[in-house]
């Protein structure tokens, strides 16, 4: 928002919700969303410009190599062009002003400007120091389904290994857990906890994560 003119801008979300664009679109930010956002515009057939300030296109961690280097390679592909090094100055009606990596300015045409230089996490509350909270998603760090989907898993865990805490009292502080496992039964799931010192401990587990007796 310190940029001037950034009023005019649309953000990511709301052209994936619907939002109304031209025939020339700028996308400002070159992550995944934003590459997604020009690929997708692009078989359209809009004439789209991508600007990116690192050096290269979907450059965050855990995305799928498939999938970062199709884009990359569609691009080159189709020849929309693709601003590398280059930092967004100003929009403007009808362009968007950028700099260069050796600092000139270059004008971008555009009728519409679309902002996908990411997000910052805001969780309402924090972990630490909340007994009963798990942050899972967006809120805790900004990711994908992926990542969402394995925050998920670990904060289902923690909640297991809290309640097989307070129901076998005469372990706790005892023994240090290194993992929590489940494995399928044909009645109901059976779960154990494998200690620092590899011998396992088990429980049966009612619907719902009840503890019904331990082993």
């Amino acid at each position: 928002k310190k940029v001037p003119g950034h009023e005019k801008m649309l953000e990511a979300c709301e052209y994936l919700l619907g939002a109304p664009v031209g025939e020339k679109i700028a996308v400002v930010g070159g992550g995944l969303t934003g590459c997604e956002i020009a690929y997708e515009l692009a078989l359209q057939g809009k004439d789209v410009t991508i600007v990116e300030m690192k050096d290269d296109l979907v450059s965050q961690k855990g995305v799928c190599l498939a999938n970062s280097s199709y884009l990359r390679e569609w691009f080159a592909w189709k020849q929309v062009p693709v601003y590398l090094e280059t930092t967004l100055r100003e929009v403007k009606d009808g362009s968007i002003v950028c700099a260069a990596k050796d600092g000139s300015s270059v004008e971008i045409p555009c009728d519409t400007v679309i902002s996908s230089a990411g997000y910052i996490s805001t969780p309402l509350v924090e972990e630490k120091g909340h007994k009963n909270v798990q942050l899972v998603g967006d809120c805790l760090r900004v990711g994908n389904l992926r990542s969402v989907v394995w925050r998920a898993y670990e904060a289902a865990m923690k909640i297991l290994v809290e309640q097989y805490k307070e129901a076998v009292p005469h372990v706790s502080g005892t023994a240090s857990f290194d993992r929590f496992c489940v494995r399928p039964g044909s009645v109901r799931p059976e779960a154990f906890f494998v200690d620092a010192c590899g011998l396992e401990r088990t429980d049966r587990l009612l619907d719902g994560g009840q503890i019904l007796s331990v082993g």
